[in-house]
C-alpha cells in the first residue's frame, strides 16, 4: 500500500458525513484541475476558506492524499497549490480514488435511489411519448392546413385572367421612335 492509498484508506475512516462533504469536494476540484490543467485559479486550495475549513480540511487524510498529488504548501502557508510542472498522473489517480469513495453507498441507500430513479424515468418516458404523440398530431394537422391553402391557391390562380396592360401611347417598336439599335451610339 502506497501513501495515496493510505491517504485514502484514511479519508474513509472518518464520519460518513465528513467522507460525503470531502470526497464531494475533492471530487469537484480535483476534476476542475483535470479539465482544465493551464488555468490557475484552480491549481490553487486556500485554508482561509469556511466552506473548505468545515467540509474539507476537517477530514483526516485530505492534505496528505493533495501532497500525493502534488500539491504544495506556499511559504505563507495560506494554501496548497499545483505547481504548472507538476505531472497530472498522480492527481487523476488521486481523483479516481476521490471518485471511488464519492460514489460508494450504504446497501440499502442505493437500492432506494435506483427504486425512486426506474420511476422518475418511467414518468419521463411517459410525459415524453405523450409529447411526442402530441407533436406528431399537430404535425400532421399542420400538414393539411398547408395542403388546402396550396390547394385553395391553385383554384383561385386557375379562375383568374390577366389583363393586358396598357403605357407608352402607340409606341409599338425602336424604329417608330427613331432609334437604329444597329448603329453605334443610337
Amino acid at each position: 500500500m502506497d501513501n495515496m492509498d493510505a491517504a485514502l484508506a484514511r479519508i474513509r475512516k472518518n464520519s460518513p458525513e465528513k467522507v460525503a462533504n470531502a470526497s464531494r469536494l475533492l471530487n469537484v476540484l480535483l476534476g476542475n484541475i483535470a479539465k482544465h490543467p493551464y488555468e490557475h485559479k484552480f491549481r490553487r486550495i486556500k485554508y482561509a476558506n469556511l466552506t473548505l475549513r468545515a467540509k474539507l480540511w476537517n477530514a483526516d487524510g485530505v492534505h496528505d492524499l493533495l501532497t500525493c498529488a502534488g500539491f504544495l504548501e506556499n511559504q505563507e502557508q495560506t494554501c496548497m497549490y499545483l505547481p504548472m510542472e507538476a505531472e497530472l498522473r498522480e492527481l487523476r489517480r488521486a481523483l479516481l480514488g476521490v471518485h471511488r469513495i464519492h460514489t460508494e453507498k450504504e446497501p440499502g441507500k442505493k437500492k432506494a435511489k435506483k427504486v425512486k430513479a426506474s420511476a422518475k424515468v418511467k414518468q419521463d418516458r411517459a410525459r415524453l411519448l405523450t409529447e411526442r404523440e402530441m407533436i406528431l398530431k399537430q404535425f400532421k394537422s399542420d400538414q393539411r392546413e398547408k395542403k388546402d391553402e396550396r390547394d385553395a391557391r391553385a383554384c383561385a390562380t386557375a379562375a383568374s385572367v390577366a389583363k393586358p396592360l396598357k403605357f407608352g401611347g402607340n409606341l409599338n417598336t425602336f424604329k417608330s421612335v427613331g432609334v437604329d439599335l444597329n448603329k453605334k451610339g443610337g
